[in-house]
């Protein structure tokens, strides 16, 4: 919108620390640029790295920019392909498999269980959703994230052998971030965050399941 600043100024507008940087790369990777952005006493600032002017902007930049692109469903599969499926935190372990008189617990095969009720769990996890992706690409230093020994693992089994392992870290998103932990699914880019409701929707009762 103006020009609030020049360059040398970025400590007094925020923009030594600025809450999004956006990197824009041409079409034969010869031009890069990045795009400081961030918001400071009420008023939205924003930089080219390396420039000489600091630019005063609309508020809605930073806040389209800081909106969940992608799909915030963490988990996708057909219920009725699951073969069994298993809740872990620490060492405590629920584990279910489909057998053809119903779900049965892998611990106390005998435990009378309600068949919709352990379905109902099923499709809560299927539904779990995220509220903003922390990166989006591969994650492979999971130790870094707290996912090299996960709080809580959450395992499925197909009919075709297949398998989906659901990570969540006992680390939160940190700064700035909604209350939850960081989580991530083994094999599939990104790492986002579970809050705190979504991991109670996850959670096993078996007093509940009965």
């Amino acid at each position: 919108e103006s020009v609030g600043a020049w360059a040398g100024q970025e400590s007094a507008y925020g923009l030594h620390d600025p809450a999004v940087r956006v990197t824009v790369v041409s079409d034969q990777e010869s031009e890069i640029h990045t795009l400081l952005i961030t918001g400071h006493e009420g008023a939205t600032y924003a930089m080219r790295e390396g420039g000489d002017v600091i630019y005063e902007i609309p508020g809605s930049v930073l806040t389209q920019l800081r909106s969940e692109l992608r799909a915030d469903s963490v988990l996708s599969f057909d219920a009725e392909r699951v073969s069994s499926f298993s809740v872990a935190e620490g060492e405590l372990v629920h584990a279910f498999a489909r057998t053809d008189d119903g779900w049965q617990y892998a611990a106390e095969p005998d435990l009378p269980l309600d068949d919709k009720k352990v379905e109902d769990l099923l499709l809560r996890i299927r539904d779990l959703k995220t509220e903003r992706f922390v990166r989006y690409g591969s994650v492979d230093d999971t130790a870094l994230f707290g996912l090299e020994d996960p709080q809580r693992v959450i395992k499925l089994h197909f009919d075709d052998n297949s398998e989906t392992i659901l990570n969540v870290s006992a680390q939160s998103g940190g700064a700035g971030a909604p209350p939850g932990r960081l989580a991530s699914v083994s094999g599939q880019p990104g790492l986002f965050i579970l809050s705190n409701e979504m991991l109670s929707r996850a959670a096993v009762s078996l007093d509940e399941l009965e």
